[in-house]
């Protein structure tokens, strides 16, 4: 009967220290998959200031150009209309680009959000 006790004794002190071998080395290889993934969150990150800084200086000049374009369309009412008219065709042209480059980078946010949380 002790022998019987001592092998069973034998196997579980077998299977912990294999339990616990094995665990060691999961635990390790993970640690090291994750610093991978940790520089390029930071990179994500620092990339996803940028586009909200960006976006938010592009948001300045649009809401500027949209001032300026009311300003033309207020003195295109009240006087010379070929000069203004020119004026407000290039800040139409001007709000328009800005416009798709502010859709652009917004569209970039939201990948590089996406990115960060997956």
């Amino acid at each position: 009967m002790i022998y019987l006790i001592a092998q069973i004794a034998l196997f579980l002190l077998l299977a912990i220290l294999m339990g616990v071998a094995a665990g060691w080395w999961f635990w390790g290889r993970g640690r090291v998959e994750s610093s991978d993934y940790s520089g390029e969150l930071i990179e994500s990150k620092r990339r996803l200031e940028l586009c909200n800084s960006k976006s938010a200086q592009l948001r300045r000049e649009l809401k500027q150009c949209n001032d300026d374009l009311d300003k033309l369309n207020h003195q295109l009412e009240a006087g010379d209309k070929e000069e203004l008219l020119l004026e407000l065709e290039d800040a139409s042209a001007q709000i328009q680009a800005l416009m798709e480059d502010v859709q652009m980078r917004d569209d970039m946010i939201v990948v590089l959000q996406q990115n960060s949380k997956g």
